[in-house]
């Protein structure tokens, strides 16, 4: 259950020259055998690099924002977009985030979630090619 953290998605603006771009990783492509969702397993770890930073911390599975795992395919872990759809605002289940101060979680892959210290130190530089969005407050439509 989450507790008094606060989470943050990172995400790149495109506004100005520098972007986040992801390593060259190997997958392998298939399809879930209960849902149906195409996935994209890595054979590597996933790198994804900001500036010269590499991200490798976890964050279990998205959670609702009282910390309960959002529904996935039990097979492979994703989660359906289409019900997530209904939801409003997300969290994390703090018995499963290894701490990190930006990490990803297990069934959305990609997507950079910072803690609030990384988002204060950013905004603190005065870097201007990233957005925040409070995971709580986040909604996928």
């Amino acid at each position: 259950m989450e507790t008094n953290h606060k989470f943050f998605i990172m995400k790149t603006s495109y506004s100005n020259y520098a972007s986040m771009f992801e390593d060259e990783n190997e997958y392998e492509t298939y399809t879930c055998e209960v849902c149906e969702a195409n996935i994209h397993k890595r054979l590597t770890p996933f790198m994804c690099y900001f500036k010269e930073l590499v991200i490798m911390g976890k964050g279990g599975f998205l959670c609702d924002k009282n910390g309960e795992i959002v529904e996935k395919c039990n097979t492979c872990n994703v989660f359906d977009y289409d019900k997530a759809g209904d939801m409003q605002g997300f969290g994390v289940n703090i018995e499963e985030w290894d701490g990190s101060d930006m990490f990803f979680f297990d069934n959305w892959p990609g997507v950079i979630i910072v803690t609030e210290k990384v988002k204060n130190l950013i905004e603190e530089k005065k870097l201007k090619n990233i957005i925040f969005t409070n995971l709580k407050e986040f909604t996928f439509f």
